[in-house]
């Protein structure tokens, strides 16, 4: 017997599965990667890997300016396997490091309280 881990990509999943159908005993257990990227010759880390590390991350990766929603932070965290309770402890470090600022016109409870303006400064590049 052996025991077999394997990386698969999520457009090909079904396909694994299926042909692993029948050749298996008991059922697979499937979790997602979060912070990971595919490379040539496997996988890498985007980030650290910690909380506040793959929020500046996910930050970076929308335009300055932007609008983000608490919806938005709650689905950040579920796909990276947190709970998304956490997203309002997120926000709210988030807001003490200056990465996010209430948006105009954001009233002071209800669904418009939860809209936040990105104020990520872009990381300055160096030559060399």
């Amino acid at each position: 017997m052996f025991r077999l881990e394997i990386f698969v990509d999520d457009k090909k999943l079904s396909y694994v599965l299926w042909s692993l159908t029948g050749h298996i005993l008991g059922d697979p257990k499937i979790h997602p990667v979060a912070n990971a990227k595919k490379k040539k010759n496997g996988l890498a880390a985007v980030s650290t890997g910690k909380q506040m590390d793959m929020f500046e991350q996910f930050l970076r990766s929308q335009k300055a300016g932007t609008i983000v929603t608490s919806p938005m932070v709650r689905e950040f965290c579920e796909k990276s396997g947190w709970s998304g309770d956490s997203c309002y402890s997120i926000v709210t470090r988030a807001k003490e490091q200056k990465w996010l600022k209430r948006a105009a016109g954001a009233g002071k409870t209800g669904p418009a309280a939860s809209k936040y303006r990105i104020t990520l400064k872009e990381e300055a590049k160096t030559n060399g």
